[in-house]
């Protein structure tokens, strides 16, 4: 009897300990993604890192390219939802993602703008030369094997 009442007031004393922590950690206690740990900052992290993305696709990147565009896209609509839903909660519901995912999205797009930068995809070679293929018959047997592939894919659909 004695045990009973021990662990009835322990158990009251852990959800009151656990209601105190949630409201300072907020209301998410795990992302339950492998290695990715709740930001209780995590609207403010994002917004960040979205922030960076944007000064730094403008820094690195080309004005006419279309990574550059792209990534300026994907960040101004993500930081419009964040900015507008008014809690954490509501953007990830809209999103349907997590904030510490679209945070940790930016911190990879700003290491890959950094290779883009220094590769330059938007730039061809002096001696490159395009080939237009007027007639189908004399397509390299590589463009024709993918377009065979192209076509079995949308058979099986």
């Amino acid at each position: 009897m004695l045990r009973l009442g021990v662990e009835r007031a322990c158990s009251g004393l852990a959800r009151q300990s656990l209601a105190a922590w949630q409201q300072v950690r907020g209301v998410k206690d795990s992302t339950y993604l492998t290695g990715l740990p709740v930001d209780p900052e995590a609207d403010r992290s994002s917004v960040g890192a979205l922030s960076e993305l944007l000064r730094e696709s403008s820094d690195q990147l080309p004005e006419g390219s279309a990574y550059r565009r792209s990534v300026e896209a994907y960040a101004t609509s993500m930081l419009a939802v964040i900015n507008g839903a008014g809690s954490q909660e509501a953007a990830e519901a809209q999103l349907g993602r997590q904030l510490e995912e679209i945070t940790l999205d930016c911190y990879k797009e700003l290491e890959l703008i950094q290779l883009m930068a220094q590769w330059k995809p938007w730039e061809a070679p002096a001696d490159h030369h395009v080939r237009v293929f007027a007639d189908l018959k004399n397509l390299p047997d590589n463009v024709k094997a993918f377009r065979a592939y192209q076509e079995e894919v949308v058979a099986r659909q």
